[in-house]
């Protein structure tokens, strides 16, 4: 064990507060990084530099410093994200092959990027999808998202989603449309789960949201819009 581990992810100082791990962000003083930061009593999140995590009292109970450089949830989670793609490329484009194998054993022929006409009203322009066929009429949206590293909701990653169930009201209604996501547990609740209960009544009628185990090779239907 180092003589300062206050960098090492599960460090907790003498305030009750937990370095969750790094944000591969650079810091607010010279040569340090920040670092995402939990208190252990009222669960606030928050960034800080590496340098100030041994003396670090939580913003929102302990009267401590704001979250360093104004890194508030929603940008920590953005910045958590962009880490993981950093550090796993292609792995989004993998997860859509995966997911276009599957189809194919289901009797569904899907393209790549595929390009339809979208709009809300009678102006309509292209708008690719992941994965898509003409025979049957399919769109298929694919995200590869999970929980983040410290077990909260990825609230930046399901605007996305949001933003999918968009587009997919926005398309012809003779497609069937899914929203394949990957199987991520937390708790004994997926990710999938947790949107469903939190924004189900955003879903559009008929738009399917199935889950894909990246082990098994398999998806499950959880819910259809009505």
């Amino acid at each position: 064990m180092p003589d300062h581990p206050t960098t090492v992810t599960g460090y907790e100082n003498p305030n009750d507060q937990l370095n969750i791990g790094p944000l591969g962000v650079p810091g607010t003083d010279h040569n340090q990084w920040l670092y995402r930061m939990r208190c252990g009593h009222c669960g606030a999140e928050y960034a800080a530099n590496g340098s100030d995590i041994h003396g670090r009292k939580c913003p929102e109970c302990q009267g401590g410093a704001p979250s360093t450089g104004g890194w508030e949830p929603d940008r920590l989670d953005q910045a958590e994200a962009s880490k993981i793609n950093a550090s796993n490329p292609g792995r989004g484009r993998d997860f859509e092959l995966a997911v276009q194998a599957w189809l194919g054993t289901q009797g569904i022929s899907t393209r790549q990027d595929v390009s339809i006409n979208v709009g809300a009203a009678s102006d309509r322009r292209p708008h690719k999808f992941d994965l898509g066929s003409d025979d049957p009429p399919v769109l298929v949206e694919c995200k590869r998202h999970t929980w983040t590293s410290g077990g909260n909701a990825p609230s930046a990653k399901l605007t996305v989603w949001n933003e999918a169930m968009h587009y997919f009201a926005c398309a012809p209604v003779q497609y069937q449309k899914m929203l394949v996501v990957l199987r991520s547990l937390r708790k004994g609740e997926s990710l999938a789960d947790h949107y469903i209960r939190r924004y189900g009544h955003l879903v559009p009628k008929g738009v399917e949201i199935w889950e894909f185990d990246e082990e098994e090779k398999q998806a499950q239907k959880l819910f259809t819009g009505s």
